[in-house]
């Protein structure tokens, strides 16, 4: 019998109702659906437009990870979302940007973003975070 890890998912709620997600394991063809579940559970429930998804515990991502995450980001685009995805090893960052999704941002949507570092995904939201977790429309 073999058995699949799950991913790890950790959820901190911003002021604003902005998300930050921690993805620890493989997003791969084992854990896809379980991130496609917990993330139309976001949309469903309207928890949030903006997602800060923390890449730095994911090992591995496969091309149905990938495929997941371009879904997920549709979905966003379609409700005037936006994703920022950071923190990505190099490995992930390289399968990334050679699917195209590093250049997203570029595009007419800007409905998701790479970046490198936390401070710089919440810079990319229209909103300001503040150390007393107030929040400015930009």
């Amino acid at each position: 019998m073999i058995m699949h890890e799950e991913l790890g998912i950790k959820r901190e709620t911003y002021c604003g109702g902005v998300l930050n997600i921690e993805l620890h394991g493989n997003l791969d063809a084992n854990t896809f659906e379980q991130f496609d579940n917990y993330m139309q559970e976001v949309i469903d429930n309207e928890y949030s437009r903006y997602v800060l998804l923390d890449l730095g515990g994911i090992t591995g991502l496969s091309s149905a990870g990938a495929g997941i995450l371009i879904s997920v980001t549709e979905q966003f685009r379609r409700l005037n979302g936006l994703i920022v995805l950071y923190n990505a090893s190099d490995k992930i960052t390289s399968i990334l940007e050679i699917l195209g999704m590093s250049k997203i941002e570029s595009g007419v949507s800007a409905s998701l973003a790479l970046v490198l570092t936390k401070a710089e995904a919440i810079a990319k939201l229209p909103l300001r975070l503040t150390a007393s977790t107030k929040c400015e429309i930009v």
